[in-house]
């Protein structure tokens, strides 16, 4: 998520943003999917960009999006000012092709140190080329799930391939794969 935002704080106090992806299960229970969370701390009369990385925890899509922010500690002084401005946010969900034998998912993105490349209990293999279209990752899958270790990549934007035999599942544009 990424928002403008200004701020005048009174006594030290701070700004907690939050922001929760969830998914309903038919009940009132609600499964946390991602989530994100900054303090802004110091007082600004510009306009200034906050950027909140999303923190993938389970690889569904939301059904449910829940932002919030609060001015002030656990007893904020009277007369703190904050203004926001402009909020945006992406995030990637899970896609099933037509004919596949179930979705393949790719989270978190984007990526820090590590993301993990899934297929329905399927032996499939990975790809991952960089920006310049270099080869950086080729690898098997045997059980279904692909555990991709991505801290010696330079930040940046990367394409992955995911194929089962020479089918080609899905191919995640550059801009769904960032590693920071």
């Amino acid at each position: 998520m990424k928002f403008w935002y200004k701020f005048k704080s009174v006594e030290g106090d701070s700004v907690q943003a939050g922001i929760i992806l969830t998914k309903g299960n038919g009940t009132s229970v609600a499964t946390d999917l991602g989530f994100s969370y900054k303090i802004i701390a110091t007082s600004t009369s510009v306009w200034t960009l906050a950027e909140m990385p999303l923190h993938y925890v389970q690889p569904y899509a939301p059904d449910s999006i829940f932002i919030r922010f609060r001015v002030g500690n656990f007893t904020p002084a009277a007369g703190n000012k904050f203004w926001i401005d402009d909020i945006s946010m992406e995030y990637t969900t899970a896609v099933e092709e037509p004919g596949g034998n179930g979705p393949v998912r790719l989270y978190p993105n984007p990526v820090r140190s590590a993301f993990t490349v899934e297929l329905d209990k399927e032996q499939f293999s990975v790809r991952v080329f960089n920006a310049a279209g270099q080869l950086v990752y080729d690898k098997a899958a045997n059980n279904g799930s692909s555990y991709i270790d991505c801290k010696s990549w330079a930040p940046g934007m990367y394409t992955a391939m995911v194929a089962k035999g020479e089918n080609l599942y899905r191919e995640v544009p550059p801009e769904q794969l960032r590693r920071q």
